[in-house]
Formats: C-alpha cells, sequence, structure tokens
C-alpha cells in the first residue's frame, strides 16, 4: 500500500507526557502563541453553513440535514480559510478542524484565527488536531460533571501544545497524506460498491425465490397484487391476516439488561442486528424480570413499530431459537397459525415484495409507524410447505457465499480505517519520515478534496496488516468463491 518509510534520523526529548520524542528539528508550541480566538458573528447570515465533526472536520452542512437548524443564521461566528474551529461539546471526541472556506458556525463553538498563516499548514494541522493523542489532550483539559456536559473552554485549548515541523516539511508530509487518502478512498468505495452489488443480488435472488419458486417452467398466474405480479399457478395467495394472528410486544427497559439469562429481542436489534431471522440475541433479561415482556415462539416474525425511513418501515425477521424468547415494547409479533415454514416466512416477509408494500403502510413526517392493524392487509405467495422448505434451502446455500463476501468486504474497510488512523499518527508526530516519499509523488493527482470520512471509525480487529488487494474493477464472483 506504501513506500516502506523510515524514522527520522535524530530525536530529542517532546517535553510531552503522551509522546516520549520528536525529530530533532521540530518544535512544540502551545497554540496560543500560534492562534488568538476571535469572535466575529454574521451581519445577514448569508454565508454557508458548516458542520464540525469528528470524522470530517469542518465542512460544508450537508443540504438533506435539517436537524436543529435555526430559522435565522444571523449571530452566527464566522470562520475564515485557516481558523480552527472547535465544537466545544464535543471537543473530547475531537470534533474540530481546520476551515478550508469562509462560513458559519455554532454561536457556541471556538473559532481561533492564525496569527501568522504561514506558520502551519492547514493539511497538516487538521491531521494532527484529530490524532487520539489530541483527542486524549483534549479530554483531560475539559471540565464538566458528567461526559455529556464536559466543556474545552478557549484557555484550555490554547495551552495545548502544537508539533511544528518546518512548514516545507509541514506541507510534504499534508501532501503524503493526502496522496494516500486518495488512495484508501478509491479502496474503501470500490469495497462499497462491491457490498452495493452483492446486496442487490442477494435481494433479487430473494424476491425471485418468494415469487416464482425454483421451477423456471411454472404455470404462472396473476397474482392480483401490484407488488407480487405473476405467481405459480399451484400458489395461494393470502393476506396476513389470514395466515395468522397479530399481537404486540410489552416491556423493554435498558436497565433490565444483563449479560446472561432469557434472551430478548428488542426494536432496535431488527435494524441493526437480524436480517431475515434471529438465530441468538443480543441482550438478555434476569428470568426474575423476564414476565414483563412478552414471550416469543420459533415461527414467531417480529416487525418494529416504528422506523426512520419510508424505506425500511417494519423491517421483519422470524425467530428459530429454541426455547424461551422475549420481546420488548414497539415490537408486533405476528405467529402463522399453519402452512407457514419459518425460514421461509423470513426471508418472504422481508422481501422486496413485502418491504415496498410495508412502505405504503407506513405513515408519518420524522418518525414512521406501522401497525398490526395494517399488518394484516399484507399480501403473500404462499406454496406448499414443503415447497417453502425447498425454496429456504435454496435460499440458505445462495445467500450464505454472498453473505461471506458482504462480511469480508466491510471488515477490510474497517482494517482500511484502522490503517489510515495510525498512519496519519505516525506521520503527523514525526514517528516516520515522509520527506523523499512526498518528493517522489506526482505534480498533480486527480481525486477528491480533503478529507472525508471512509471507513468505520471503530474497527474491529487490531490486526496490523494492509489488505494486498486490487480495486481494479469489481468481480462478484471471485469475491465469494474466496
Amino acid at each position: 500500500m506504501t513506500l516502506s518509510l523510515d524514522p527520522y534520523p535524530a530525536y530529542k526529548p517532546s517535553g510531552l507526557s503522551w509522546l516520549d520524542s520528536v525529530p530533532e528539528h521540530w518544535e512544540v508550541r502551545r497554540i496560543k502563541s500560534l492562534y488568538r480566538e476571535v469572535d466575529e458573528r454574521s451581519s445577514t447570515g448569508s454565508e454557508e453553513l458548516m458542520s464540525v465533526s469528528h470524522k470530517t472536520g469542518v465542512t460544508r452542512r450537508k443540504q438533506n440535514v435539517t436537524m436543529f437548524l435555526a430559522e435565522s443564521n444571523v449571530g452566527y461566528k464566522v470562520c475564515r480559510p485557516g481558523d480552527i474551529v472547535v465544537n466545544t461539546m464535543w471537543a473530547y471526541m475531537a470534533a474540530l478542524g481546520v476551515a478550508r472556506r469562509e462560513g458559519l458556525v455554532s454561536p457556541s463553538y471556538g473559532v481561533y484565527r492564525p496569527l501568522d498563516h504561514n506558520a502551519l499548514d492547514d493539511d497538516y494541522l487538521d491531521s494532527l488536531l484529530r490524532t487520539e493523542a489530541y483527542r486524549s489532550a483534549y479530554l483531560s483539559r475539559s471540565t464538566g460533571i458528567t461526559a455529556s456536559r464536559l466543556r474545552l473552554y478557549a484557555g484550555s485549548f490554547l495551552s495545548i501544545p502544537l508539533l511544528r515541523p518546518p512548514l516545507l516539511e509541514q506541507q510534504a508530509i499534508g501532501r503524503y497524506l493526502g496522496h494516500m487518502y486518495r488512495r484508501i478512498r478509491r479502496y474503501v468505495s470500490a469495497k462499497r460498491r462491491l457490498i452495493e452489488l452483492l446486496e442487490e443480488e442477494r435481494q433479487a435472488i430473494v424476491a425471485q425465490a418468494v415469487t416464482r419458486g425454483l421451477d423456471s417452467n411454472v404455470r404462472l398466474k396473476p397474482s392480483g397484487v401490484e407488488w407480487l405480479g405473476d405467481v405459480p399457478e399451484h400458489w395461494e395467495v393470502v393476506q396476513l391476516g389470514r395466515a395468522g394472528v397479530f399481537s404486540k410486544g410489552s416491556g423493554d427497559t435498558k436497565d433490565d439488561e444483563t449479560p446472561t439469562g432469557i434472551p430478548c429481542v428488542r426494536y432496535g436489534d431488527l435494524y441493526t442486528t437480524h436480517k431475515y431471522f434471529i438465530s441468538q440475541t443480543r441482550s438478555y433479561v434476569p428470568p426474575e424480570k423476564a414476565s414483563a415482556y412478552t414471550p416469543v415462539e420459533r415461527g414467531d416474525v417480529l416487525f418494529p413499530t416504528s422506523g426512520e425511513t419510508i424505506e425500511e418501515i417494519g423491517k421483519s425477521a422470524v425467530n428459530l431459537m429454541q426455547g424461551p424468547v422475549r420481546c420488548g415494547g414497539d415490537l408486533v409479533i405476528f405467529r402463522p397459525t399453519g402452512l407457514m415454514e419459518p425460514r421461509f416466512a423470513g426471508y418472504a416477509l422481508d422481501s422486496p415484495a413485502a418491504q415496498a408494500q410495508k412502505s405504503q403502510m407506513g405513515r408519518g413526517i420524522t418518525i414512521m409507524h406501522i401497525y398490526s392493524s395494517q399488518l394484516r392487509y399484507l399480501w403473500l405467495a404462499r406454496p406448499s410447505v414443503a415447497e417453502q422448505g425447498a425454496i429456504a434451502d435454496y435460499l440458505d446455500r445462495e445467500l450464505k457465499h454472498r453473505d461471506a463476501a458482504i462480511a469480508r468486504a466491510r471488515q477490510q474497510i474497517e482494517l482500511m480505517g484502522e490503517y489510515r488512523t495510525r498512519l496519519i499518527a505516525e506521520v503527523v508526530t514525526g514517528k516516520v519520515d515522509v520527506r523523499e516519499a512526498a518528493e517522489l509523488l506526482p505534480d498533480h493527482e486527480v481525486g477528491d478534496d480533503w478529507p472525508e470520512d471512509v471507513a468505520s471509525p471503530d474497527p474491529p480487529s487490531d490486526d496490523d496488516g494492509i489488505p494486498e488487494e486490487s480495486t481494479d474493477g469489481l468481480r462478484i464472483e471471485s469475491e465469494m468463491a474466496r
């Protein structure tokens, strides 16, 4: 992924508790010797609104982000290119960065303007300020009773020491990291596209199997339902209300969660953990409190009654667990009264045809809702139980390889995020010397602006390896064959 990088020829003690040494020719200066706090306010509110994030630093606020927007931006703070903008309330999460353009930020944010615009390179500084070492410095200097009340005020921020190489060296570091960022972004974009293609293929396979079956020569009949289309002639087309009974989940408080006990399915798990099936649970409740929760049997299908988007409302999964299981509130339970193979139900009721119907049933503006009184009218194409089992077996086999390829691609993205974090920290703190590598880079590179979130911030592995894999082309078959 990168050239071999060597340490600097000579180092000196840094004088900092979190860093033992720095290159001999680097300076360590407190921020207050290089920046001053400014409080410039907008008189018109017409400047571009900016966002400050621990992932991306200072960027233009996305047009579709409307939460918490004020009626007027008059009185908001003005930031200018080269300013450091600090989200005072989330500084301990490294929610800060260097502004690249003029804009407006919240009046509660800190804005710090350079005394000399030639003292620090924006790209170098932006990377340095969001390293884990500096995040620790913000946390130790923040004041507040609890994490939600921590604040990093100007006096504390300005007292933080900055590592300051010579300007040309800062620019070389910024250029090198920009080059590596673009390579990482291309890699991650290719992996994300691969995941997208695999998920589309997975959905298409499920849609075909649960509405047409496995026999390509079967005689078809009109289903009479727009989202089902033609179905095999011998299949039955039924509404859920005639295929089972509905009930509502109850209970659900985070205080009841324990590491062991009775398995419990919670509302959010349907969106984050379970796809088609519930084979194990993320949380448990103590036996003595289980009676406050709703019992769930094997074969029951669970639907969350609310969601953030119309596209995902009513996302469902079938319980395949044996033994006692409970579920919490904000869930609808559908219990088939017969003629329903559990795995087939899991696939069919979360298929594109079923999801399209649920999306039409959803109601709401900010939060979408769906209820059993609506779900009872959801149409399902139902073959015999034996054929349902054959379809479920087929889908189990077909999706297994694609699911493994998706999981592998996601892990590679996470590993690349870990590598990027480690690389930046080593380069901006002088652990490795990139001056020679920067000189070998082409004068002009085509790529995206610096920087943007490209990988998960919480990689699950401590593996130091870098995925050595070409991103030229997306070969689904080779990914699945591994």
